[in-house]
């Protein structure tokens, strides 16, 4: 693409889906098939639209699936539906820990008011912001609130941290996140590749910092 023709996208609001879960190296090959069947799954349903996934690998050996759907009404046929269940069920892990998220309007409220002098947050910023939110937020839930949680039925406990991880994530963390970041999130186009570049390093770094530290928590 050319610097006259520049690649423009404008989404529209989405309802998105955030899963992590606990994948034993050993079983990453096998979890990529799942993933790729469950998500060929997930396309045959109304308002879909496309699967992220994001490997944050530590001692942890976590990783982060964004699932978006055009509307929530519509994730939330996805997320009830038997065939999901009956995918869940399949996951060729030895653990089946994992906290699953649900965003009824997508990313976008937790970018509102920014870059507003270059247009939207561009998609990979967006979901690389999330992953620098969520995984601290998931991983001191593993620490401070898992154990206390361990006595209920998982679809209780389960609930419970999704719960905390929606108000942490949704009234304090993202907000004050994307702000801190908002000279990233508003540094694109070719003036500000460079800026990207460097911040999207910076970003890696501290998600493998926070990798390192937490393996010595355990």
């Amino acid at each position: 693409m050319t610097p006259n023709n520049p690649s423009l996208e404008v989404r529209g609001a989405r309802a998105s889906s955030v899963i992590v879960q606990s994948i034993p190296p050993d079983t990453v090959e096998a979890f990529m098939e799942w993933q790729r069947n469950i998500s060929d799954e997930a396309a045959k349903f109304p308002g879909y639209l496309t699967t992220e996934l994001y490997p944050a690998q530590g001692e942890h050996d976590q990783w982060v699936a964004i699932v978006h759907f055009a509307d929530s009404e519509k994730l939330k046929l996805w997320i009830d539906s038997p065939q999901r269940a009956s995918w869940v069920a399949k996951i060729p892990c030895k653990t089946r820990d994992f906290q699953i998220t649900t965003l009824p309007t997508g990313l976008g409220d937790w970018f509102a008011g920014l870059n507003g002098s270059s247009g939207a947050v561009p998609t990979w910023k967006a979901g690389l912001t999330v992953l620098l939110g969520l995984y601290p937020t998931v991983m001191l839930l593993h620490f401070l609130l898992v154990p206390h949680t361990q006595r209920f039925a998982p679809a209780y406990a389960i609930l419970i941290g999704n719960a905390a991880s929606v108000i942490f994530l949704q009234w304090l963390g993202m907000p004050a996140l994307s702000r801190a970041i908002r000279p990233w999130l508003d540094a694109n186009g070719s003036a500000g590749r460079k800026a990207s570049l460097l911040g999207a390093a910076a970003i890696i770094a501290v998600l493998l910092l926070m990798a390192f530290l937490f393996s010595f928590a355990e």
